[in-house]
């Protein structure tokens, strides 16, 4: 799929002939193909829209536009691709763009922000959770089925009190190499 539409294009693929090992085309390693199916160019546009808009919305968006068609399901699987990609090589990813980071001259007070929310999760056993509970004899109430996802920021402010930027230093899901957010006490 590339930013003007679906182009049709003969790939010859090499494998190195081991078994669980996928065959690669160098073409699409050459183009930066994503996801066997996006340009990047056409993956940067739908990425854009599906983080606005649902993929529904957003295959109702492109047949609007003309252009590319790219199917819903097209629309939810890309992010899920590149999150997929990004958690693979995060920590090389983070110091990159952290390196990009510059505090300006002016800034001389720093504000550490965390939040997060509780998110109800697709495929979330809801119910075998409540009545898992129950059975260990707990009571079945709270967030069952939800999943905190949480943020922190680093905002730089100039002697006026002004905002000169807002640096988004982590956001997601709680995992084994991310520990979950909590409040911060003054005294820790």
């Amino acid at each position: 799929m590339t930013a003007a539409g679906p182009a049709r294009v003969l790939r010859t693929l090499y494998s190195t002939r081991q078994d669980g090992e996928r065959a690669v085309a160098a073409l699409d390693l050459r183009a930066g193909v994503i996801g066997s199916f996006w340009t990047p160019s056409a993956a940067k546009q739908a990425t854009w829209v599906v983080a606005h808009l649902t993929p529904q919305e957003g295959e109702d968006l492109f047949a609007r536009l003309g252009g590319m068609p790219p199917s819903k399901s097209s629309l939810d699987r890309l992010p899920k691709e590149e999150s997929a990609r990004w958690e693979r090589d995060r920590v090389t990813f983070e110091a990159a763009l952290r390196a990009t980071e510059r505090v300006p001259k002016e800034a001389v007070t720093v504000a550490v922000s965390l939040d997060g929310v509780l998110v109800p999760m697709k495929d979330d056993q809801r119910a075998a959770k409540r009545a898992r509970a129950q059975a260990e004899g707990k009571a079945a109430c709270g967030p069952a089925g939800f999943q905190e996802v949480g943020c922190a920021t680093l905002s730089l402010y100039d002697a006026d009190g002004e905002r000169l930027k807002t640096i988004l230093a982590w956001a997601g899901c709680p995992s084994a190499t991310r520990p979950r957010s909590r409040p911060v006490s003054p005294r820790s």
